[in-house]
């Protein structure tokens, strides 16, 4: 039996009332995993929007937003499908993020990012890569914990049967030349 995922509800607390009832109930295990996922994605968002509404209202940052994470060794490697959420991160990656395994695998790439980093930054990346085309670049992203992280990341498509079928990336740490060169784009 195939079972199709729709996204596409309008309702985002019943989006995954289209294909649940399609599983057995020996799946519930993979429904209730699905659905803390998106509880922790919504836990992160509302951890951003209170950075956000904090500064908007000049009461200073969040704890934690301006603490920096020294990501200064070892290579990391994730791999997402073709909506950006992560099906593989090694154990590098999930020490410099802060996220165990079963919290990192299925959330959206996004999740990750740093609400500092530059829109256009953001655009540019994912039309590079969705045009099957590599993208390079230092990013700025968040821990589970709020602190942040730099990294140098590349970004390249996963290409099967001539198909695009997802994201893959290889980061290590940013160097201090590179972090100088794009210190203008955040401030």
């Amino acid at each position: 039996m195939q079972t199709k995922i729709v996204e596409s509800s309008k309702d985002n607390k019943n989006k995954y009332h289209d294909f649940a009832p399609v599983f057995k109930k020996s799946n519930s295990s993979y429904i209730s995993s699905i659905l803390k996922k998106d509880e922790l994605e919504k836990s992160i968002f509302d951890k951003k929007k209170e950075y956000f509404k904090s500064i908007i209202a000049g009461k200073g940052k969040v704890t934690n937003y301006n603490n920096e994470y020294i990501y200064d060794n070892g290579v990391m490697l994730v791999s997402t499908n073709m909506h950006g959420r992560i099906t593989y991160a090694n154990s590098r990656f999930r020490e410099v993020s802060g996220y165990s395994k079963d919290h990192i695998i299925g959330l959206k790439q996004t999740t990750i990012r740093h609400p500092d980093m530059p829109r256009n930054i953001v655009k540019e990346i994912w039309h590079t890569v969705s045009n099957q085309n590599t993208w390079e670049g230092i990013v700025k992203n968040i821990r589970e914990d709020g602190m942040f992280f730099w990294a140098h990341f590349v970004i390249t498509p996963t290409i099967n049967d001539g198909k695009l079928i997802g994201y893959g990336v290889i980061a290590r740490p940013a160097l201090s030349n590179e972090l100088n060169q794009i210190a203008n784009l955040y401030n």
